[in-house]
């Protein structure tokens, strides 16, 4: 239930900080510009009755995915090396991913 509440948490944008400790806090927990965006792209998928989150189901998972959206929002990740990823991981939500890469902010999504 717990790694569940997490997964939840990091789709709601509330994944912070304070979920980690003080030596393993990452990059993203402190960058206001990601949090924002999360939080708006958490709203985004509340309202979308066609998104279906991915089973992310362990903390390892839940902050690995959190790496990848931070390298994919900082323009570490391309919006194909995402995909990959994500296909990789978790086959089968092309749809999703898709979702997540749309609502980028102007001139994140470059090197399709």
């Amino acid at each position: 239930m717990y790694r569940k509440l997490l997964a939840l948490a990091l789709a709601a944008g509330l994944l912070g900080p304070a979920a980690y400790g003080a030596d393993s806090t990452p990059a993203w927990a402190s960058d206001p510009s990601f949090l924002a965006w999360n939080n708006q792209l958490s709203k985004a998928f509340k309202a979308n009755p066609n998104y279906h989150s991915p089973p992310i189901n362990t903390n390892d998972q839940v902050q690995e995915f959190a790496n990848w959206m931070y390298e994919l929002y900082s323009k570490k990740l391309t919006p194909q090396q995402f995909k990959e990823q994500m296909a990789k991981e978790y086959p089968g939500y092309d749809k999703e991913v898709n979702f997540i890469i749309s609502r980028l902010p102007a001139g994140k999504s470059s090197g399709n």
